[in-house]
């Protein structure tokens, strides 16, 4: 996200073992949709939750583990986030999705 980069001063680097993580920090008026959903596909569910403009991924994997010990759903593999920039190439919006196991929508 070049115009991200380019738009902000603060930018912050973690090394952690052999692994390197480089970010900018973002608005503090991020917008998170609170509603926390399950989507099922054929072979698959996973809890989504959506998040207006760049987020922490960290903390947005923590909302969601923590939603899904509260609600006693376990998770089925390691959460990954999903980028759209159909509507904005500078604030695209995420998506966080997590595989979940045996959870079945009525």
């Amino acid at each position: 996200y070049p115009d991200v980069i380019r738009n902000n001063r603060e930018f912050f680097f973690r090394q952690h073992g052999g692994s390197f993580t480089c970010g900018v920090k973002i608005d503090d008026d991020m917008e998170v949709c609170r509603d926390l959903q399950i989507l099922c596909y054929e072979n698959q569910s996973f809890a989504v939750l959506s998040v207006n403009g760049i987020s922490d991924y960290e903390y947005a994997c923590m909302l969601v583990t923590n939603w899904l010990k509260e609600n006693r759903i376990e998770p089925d593999g390691e959460p990954f986030a999903v980028y759209d920039t159909t509507k904005s190439y500078s604030n695209p919006f995420m998506k966080l999705y997590c595989p979940v196991k045996n959870v079945r929508i009525r």
